[in-house]
């Protein structure tokens, strides 16, 4: 149980990282990873903040439960 919980992190990890270069990938665009929100005020526990030509180069904040969900929001977005 403990392999399978760390090579499914393993794999998470890898489509973050994924993520983080196609959104990034254009020249000029940025990811910032902002860190986890420590209280407890019922908004999201993650973000990022999104920066490129299809921003129209304005800083984009996309949230969520866990970097997984806030990344993916930025992807659909």
């Amino acid at each position: 149980r403990e392999l399978l919980e760390a090579n499914n992190r393993y794999l998470q990890d890898g489509r973050n990282w994924k993520m983080i270069q196609d959104l990034r990938a254009d020249e000029g665009s940025s990811v910032e990873i902002l860190c986890d929100n420590p209280d407890f005020n019922g908004q999201p526990n993650n973000a990022v903040i999104c920066c490129g030509d299809w921003t129209d180069w304005q800083g984009i904040r996309f949230t969520g439960d866990t970097i997984d969900d806030a990344l993916g929001a930025a992807m659909v977005a």
